[in-house]
């Protein structure tokens, strides 16, 4: 899905490197939290097209390949998409930042800022629960990443990248701050105990590994479509990296 609200679904195939349709979601939905637990797959929130904002949590079957009710309770929080979605365990989830509504200006609509919150939400019993806040530094930007980061220790944590800042939620469930990327975080992927943000605009690759920031210069095609999310195999790291124009 990109900035445009559309209710088409397809799933893309490593192994064939192909995409297949599958049944169109509900409604239209952009800008939503996208999250897979086992054979599930939850869309959150997300935009329904002018001034349409949506709290719901819609589900689907990837065995059945079909759309069937969640049970699951609005989103409670105050963003309405751009958030990170961490599946944070078996049967967790969890929601970090996104944007939501500051005041309505009747002349201009909406004033989209961005948000602090964090929720967590246990698939299995069906309970949205606030945790800690991000912290108050420059969580800015309009888009968060989260993901599950390994440590040297083979340890995981929950992960949020958005704009300079990077976060890891501790046990104590406080965040603590980790090295950032100095241009600022670009399309973000983990392997491992290394972050990678690839920066489209300035055609860099840059990795971040207990606190070293490592760039590197690459090759990308000058013109890919604008709407498109495309997956890049990058040989020389053994790794795939989503990089967006």
């Amino acid at each position: 899905m990109n900035g445009n609200c559309s209710s088409s679904t397809a799933i893309f195939d490593v192994k064939t490197s192909s995409w297949k349709s599958l049944a169109p979601m509900p409604e239209c939905v952009c800008n939503a939290g996208i999250c897979r637990l086992g054979s599930h797959v939850y869309i959150i929130g997300g935009e329904r097209g002018s001034y349409r904002y949506n709290q719901e949590v819609l589900c689907f079957d990837l065995e059945t390949e079909k759309w069937m009710p969640s049970g699951i309770p609005d989103f409670p929080g105050r963003a309405y998409g751009g958030y990170a979605t961490i599946a944070s365990s078996n049967h967790t989830i969890l929601l970090a930042g996104g944007v939501m509504i500051t005041h309505w200006n009747f002349r201009h609509g909406p004033r989209i800022g961005p948000c602090r919150e964090v929720f967590s939400l246990d698939v299995t019993s069906c309970i949205w629960t606030r945790v800690a806040d991000l912290p108050e530094s420059d969580f800015a930007a309009n888009k968060c990443t989260g993901f599950l980061q390994q440590s040297a220790n083979n340890d995981t944590s929950c992960v949020v990248v958005s704009g300079k800042q990077t976060v890891q939620l501790l046990p104590s469930g406080q965040w603590d701050a980790l090295p950032s990327f100095r241009k600022g975080a670009g399309c973000v992927a983990s392997f491992g105990n290394t972050i990678v943000s690839f920066q489209r605009s300035l055609k860099e690759l840059v990795l971040l590994e207990d606190g070293l920031h490592l760039s590197l210069p690459v090759q990308c095609s000058d013109f890919l479509p604008n709407t498109l999310e495309i997956v890049v195999y990058l040989s020389i790291f053994d790794m795939v990296v989503p990089v967006y124009k």
